[in-house]
């Protein structure tokens, strides 16, 4: 079993935001993406994004169309393990359905991890 998870992080102010890496099928640059209108994950989010390259993360979902993902700033890939994945509490998961995990580590920003089945496009 493996112990780590492979997340696309989004780096934007305050708070950073991934999916897991096993759900992006593509990357394409904002200005060549001619599908429907994106979601915003940073609006989504609620968090300033801290600008630079934008794209589309065109995100797998099981028996659905893909997602498409507006980010933009710095995208890296980040290999977490499964045991720093820490569920929301339930109150605060009623309301956020699409944020399905926290990563706090010492030294670097809060990492909220999105679940591409949960978020409503």
């Amino acid at each position: 079993m493996n112990d780590e998870l492979a997340l696309m992080v989004v780096h934007a102010r305050n708070v950073d935001f991934a999916v897991a890496a096993a759900r992006v099928q593509e990357v394409v640059p904002v200005d060549r993406w001619a599908g429907e209108p994106a979601i915003d994950l940073a609006q989504l989010v609620g968090v300033e994004p801290e600008g630079g390259a934008v794209r589309i993360l065109l995100l797998a979902r099981a028996g659905r169309e893909p997602l498409a993902a507006l980010v933009s700033g710095d995208v890296t890939l980040r290999h977490i393990a499964r045991d720093h994945l820490l569920p929301l509490p339930a109150p605060l998961a009623a309301h956020v359905r699409w944020i399905s995990h926290v990563v706090v580590s010492d030294g670097q920003q809060p990492l909220l991890v999105l679940d591409a089945e949960r978020v409503v496009a």
